[in-house]
């Protein structure tokens, strides 16, 4: 008979994507934290302003902290889904 026969009549859907959403939420969250921290840091020193110096530095740990909340995405991911 055919490939997908089976007694029951009804076929079940092949799961192709067993990651969590929960874990690529927090990639998401690492490489935007990463990427935007390190475009906005460089923008405003760029700049020049000296008023926008203390953003720059909180620019900076966003891209010092996205790095790490990357790894444990990835670690999680790994971790739990292979």
């Amino acid at each position: 008979m055919g490939k997908y026969t089976s007694n029951s009549g009804a076929r079940k859907p092949v799961v192709t994507e067993r990651t969590s959403k929960k874990w690529k939420a927090v990639i998401l969250l690492g490489v935007l934290m990463t990427v935007g921290g390190l475009v906005a840091s460089v923008a405003i020193t760029a700049s020049g302003n000296r008023d926008l110096m203390p953003m720059a530095g909180l620019a900076g740990i966003a891209f010092l902290l996205g790095i790490p909340t990357y790894i444990v995405g990835r670690f999680g991911q790994w971790w739990f889904h292979g």
